[in-house]
Formats: C-alpha cells, sequence, structure tokens
C-alpha cells in the first residue's frame, strides 16, 4: 500500500502543517507519543476542512488461522481498525485529537483466535488467556495534545487519553510500517507495546531538533475482558521515553516503565519493564521498506505466601525481535523473526515458573489491487515456523508450524 495516498493533500499538509507535538514534519508522528522515521509514507485519506488538517486511515482484514499440533487450532476471524488524527492551530499552540476504535470484540470474540506461544490478558476474568491472541478494545484511543513552541527549534507538550498510550516502547506493530502487514500480533507484543491501550494516560514532554524526551503517568492494567466499555482510569503506573531521529530515515528509542499490578488475573505482580528499538526506513518513488529491531525485558515482582512469610520474587523474562517489510508496485512482503521467554504456557506450574525461551521465525506475501481511489484490496498469505524448547515439546509436538491466509480491504 506504500504511496497510495491523496497526494494533493499531503503536499498541502507539508507545505503548511508540522507534528502535532513540535516542528518536525507530520509523518514523523506514530502512535501515541511516539516517532517513527519521517521517511515514512503517510498512509491514509488527507483533508484540510477550515482550520483543521485531518487524516482518516483503517483496514478490515479477513484471516483463514491454523495452528498446527496439540495445542493449535482453526479460525477465520477479522482484526480491523479505524482512525481519524486531526490537528488545529490556536495562535502558538497546536491541538492534536486522535481517535481509533476497532470491531476485533464482535468480529474475534472474547476468546481470541489461536495463536501458538501466546499469552495475556483474559477471556473470563479468572483465567489467562494461553496459545491465543485477544481481541483489541472497540475504543482504542480517544487522546488530545497540546503543543507550544518554546523556539524555533525545540517545543513541549502534554497528552491525554482515555485510552490513550504512554510513552513506552516503539509504535505500536499496527501502527509502524515494518510491522502493519502481519495478519497477527507478534509474540513479543506483551513485551513491547500492549500499553497501548490505557485507561488512563498523562504525558508530558519535550523536544528539541531530532531528540524528545517525555514521561507518562498511566493505568498500568491490562484490558479486562469487558471488550466495549471504558475502564475506570487510574495513575499509579509510570514511564519515560527518551527517543531520537538523527536522520529521515532512522528512529530509535529506549525507554523504561513501572506498571503496578498489570495482570487482570495474578493481582500479587507488579513488574518493570526496560525497552529498545530502532527502524530503519528506505523510502523511493512509490515504494518503501522498513525494518525494525527491539528488544525489551521485564521483571515481575511476585509476592509469594509461604506459611505466615511474605516472599517477594523477582524473575525476568525477555524478547527480542527483527521485522522488515518492503511494499513495491502492489507486491508487499514481510519477514519477522522472535525469540520470547515467556512464562505460562505450562499447565499447572505456578506464574512465576519461566522456562526456555521458544523462536518463532513468519514468512508473509500480499498482493494489493486498487478498488477506488483510496481503497485497496489484497490477497495474502504467511507461514510460521517454531523452535519448541525441549520442556515445551510435550504439549506442543515437536515441529508446529502456523498458516495463516487473509484478504485485507484498506483505506487509504
Amino acid at each position: 500500500m506504500s504511496g497510495m495516498h491523496d497526494m494533493n493533500g499531503m503536499q498541502d499538509m507539508q507545505m503548511e502543517e508540522h507534528g502535532l507535538l513540535g516542528g518536525y514534519p507530520w509523518s514523523q508522528e506514530a502512535s501515541g507519543t511516539s516517532w517513527q522515521p519521517e521517511s515514512t509514507p503517510m498512509e491514509g485519506i488527507h483533508f484540510i476542512p477550515a482550520g483543521w488538517a485531518l487524516m482518516l486511515h483503517g483496514y478490515a482484514d479477513v484471516v483463514y488461522d491454523r495452528q498446527e499440533g496439540p495445542r493449535g487450532g482453526e479460525m477465520i476471524y477479522s482484526p480491523n481498525m479505524i482512525m481519524l488524527v486531526g490537528q488545529h492551530k490556536m495562535n502558538k499552540i497546536t491541538l492534536g485529537v486522535k481517535t481509533m476504535f476497532s470491531a476485533e470484540p464482535l468480529t474475534i470474540g472474547k476468546e481470541g483466535y489461536p495463536l501458538l506461544f501466546q499469552s495475556g490478558e483474559t477471556a473470563d476474568g479468572r483465567s489467562e488467556l494461553v496459545d491465543r491472541q485477544h481481541p483489541h478494545d472497540l475504543f482504542g484511543e480517544l487522546a488530545a495534545s497540546l503543543s507550544l513552541p518554546l523556539s524555533a527549534e525545540s517545543s513541549a507538550f502534554l497528552y491525554t487519553g482515555l485510552p490513550g498510550e504512554p510513552a513506552l516502547g516503539p509504535p505500536t506493530y499496527m501502527h509502524r510500517f515494518s510491522g502493519q502487514d502481519f495478519p497477527e500480533v507478534p509474540l513479543s507484543h506483551h513485551w513491547m507495546d500492549s500499553t497501548h491501550i490505557s485507561f488512563g494516560v498523562v504525558t508530558m514532554g519535550w523536544i528539541l531538533y531530532g531528540l524528545k524526551v517525555d514521561a507518562s503517568a498511566f493505568n498500568g492494567h491490562e484490558p479486562d475482558q469487558f471488550r466495549y466499555d471504558i475502564e475506570q482510569p487510574e495513575l499509579k503506573s509510570y514511564c519515560g521515553r527518551l527517543s531520537i531521529n538523527p536522520s529521515p530515515d532512522l528512529a530509535g528509542q529506549v525507554s523504561w516503565g513501572y506498571l503496578s499490578h498489570p495482570d487482570e488475573i495474578e493481582h500479587i505482580v507488579s513488574e518493570t519493564r526496560a525497552i529498545a528499538s530502532l527502524s530503519y526506513n528506505l523510502h523511493w518513488g512509490e515504494h518503501n521498506w522498513q525494518t525494525t529491531f527491539a528488544w525489551a525485558t521485564k521483571k515481575s515482582k511476585v509476592e509469594v505466601t509461604s506459611g505466615t512469610l511474605l516472599h517477594l520474587i523477582e524473575e525476568p523474562t525477555g524478547a527480542v525481535l527483527l521485522e522488515s517489510a518492503l511494499n513495491f508496485y502492489q507486491h508487499n512482503i514481510f519477514a519477522r523473526g522472535e525469540r520470547v521467554l515467556t512464562r505460562g504456557l505450562l499447565p499447572f506450574a505456578p506464574y512465576y515458573y519461566i522456562g526456555d525461551p521458544v523462536d518463532k521465525l513468519s514468512f508473509g506475501y500480499r498482493y494489493d489491487i486498487e478498488l477506488w481511489q483510496h481503497l485497496h484490496l489484497g490477497f495474502g498469505g504467511m507461514v510460521s515456523l517454531f523452535s519448541v524448547p525441549h520442556t515445551l515439546k510435550q504439549y506442543y509436538g515437536e515441529s508446529p508450524r502456523g498458516y495463516m491466509l487473509n484478504m485485507k480491504l484498506s483505506l487509504g
């Protein structure tokens, strides 16, 4: 879909508008207050009504999913979202608005779709989903920002959302160019970017040239099993991030956060996360190639009662991700490699038990056709290979695989 956008509207905004949070180009905007490389294509429908610059983008994917092995499954589901981003200038102050909605509670269902070795969130409020990926909430982002220039090269900003995305991690997988073509969520999602729907976020930041520092107080709880509501906000978690864009083709960040009792089931657990990422984007003509490397670790603090004593167990887990997406003409080629050291996959094991790392390698392709201006339909598929540690082979089999076929309708 690279390059398939309203060029006239895009050129007008490049001449007249800047980013929501400062004087950088709008193409640098990503999810929440995160940055992507400036050369990343601005996919979406761009229009400028009186006093506003707006961008509308969305997709609906229909996926046939088959996960092999004793703990696999088969399902047809539809990941989808629609988002509207707006900017309005009020003298020196810039007002930004971000909204995102998803019908996944209906098109995927509360039990989620089969995804081997995935774990996180809940479908019933009593047990955690394992080997399945949960749907997103109806309300993915309802956020606003205010930015004020301090000089020709710097600005300060305030961002708040219910829900919103705190200053933690890289751009969310569905909003970064290297990850948006995949018909599934990364296994590393709950290390890298699972806080992108947080019910209560307040972020303050400062920008100087290609450097951004922002910090958030936010609700660290994972969304519960009720996917259609807006949950009660609280600001008991906190994080900070340093982002740098040294050139139009590079974007990097390092961030750290404390999440107060994030797990809906394990209320005795709090955690800290450290995340670093780097994205490189190469854009020429109507074509684009982006690669992202990301590393994350999280340390859970688990309170375990033994007799009359209360023990604090701190167990680290981690994830590494390397993904790349190449779009040229109507062809989309994408690949992702991950290593995840996780917990919760063994039945009847205590929460704080950590097994051996799982490796996953995925390859995919999609061919797009233009149905109408700003409306595109793609057909493709993906295959995933796993390296299963010895401790899990009796549950998953020797060499399970994942297969997906998909049809994707894109607006933008």
